[in-house]
């Protein structure tokens, strides 16, 4: 759709009146242009915060609880250090003291920060301290050569000098001698449920994909306040 300037002009930079509307109404809806997602990593998470997304309606769907909060953002905690350290620093202290009082309250508030945490872009240098992190998992099991090998191999994915599924691989090779339950619960590893994504978007006019409507839980919740 075009974007048009004070003086009537065309411009490529900002978004057209439906996409902005749909952002103010529906903020945690996984919205993004279509061209964008011929970029690799901007379409994983663009799917990412898709899938996320539906799980966390899903939990709502079938009861909220102080527990199953706690449990996805312990699943999940990796995931949004590797996209926003800032908010990964506010959800911990958030999600701790809620209680069956405020959890409403609370978990509208977590999941909208959850979901701003997941647009900003996982950065090398985020997934390197995500890597060093978990690295530290297995300080107990692996000897000397086998740390400074693993150390090694993140050091040259932050460098540039391979991708990310080096260091992976090799985490999941130690881990699958020296498991770890927390570690496996960890959807950083595999933040997709399903082996190949199904049909998640739906298409709409103006080049936007939007996420099929979801929010409705959310929404309802909004207007009553």
């Amino acid at each position: 759709m075009k974007v048009f300037n004070d003086k009537g002009q065309t411009e490529n930079k900002g978004v057209g009146i439906f996409t902005a509307r749909l952002k103010t109404l529906y903020s945690k809806l996984s919205i993004e242009e279509n061209g964008r997602l011929n970029d690799p990593l901007l379409r994983d998470s663009f799917i990412k915060r898709v899938y996320i997304y539906d799980e966390l309606i899903s939990l709502v769907k079938n009861g909220l609880s102080v527990d199953k909060l706690l449990k996805f953002h312990s699943k999940h905690k990796m995931l949004l250090l590797a996209h926003c350290q800032p908010i990964y620093r506010e959800l911990g202290p958030l999600v701790a003291p809620n209680t069956t009082q405020n959890l409403i309250e609370q978990s509208v508030l977590y999941i909208s920060s959850f979901m701003k945490a997941l647009s900003f872009d996982s950065t090398r240098s985020n997934n390197t301290n995500v890597l060093m992190h978990i690295q530290g998992h297995l300080k107990e099991h692996l000897n000397k050569e086998n740390k400074a090998e693993l150390r090694q191999c993140i050091m040259d994915y932050n460098e540039g000098m391979q991708p990310i599924l080096g260091p992976i691989t090799m985490l999941k090779h130690h881990f699958k001698n020296n498991p770890s339950s927390w570690i496996a619960d960890q959807s950083y590893f595999a933040p997709y449920p399903y082996p190949k994504p199904k049909v998640m978007v739906l298409r709409v006019r103006f080049k936007v994909l939007v996420l099929a409507p979801l929010n409705q839980y959310f929404v309802s919740v909004g207007q009553s306040k």
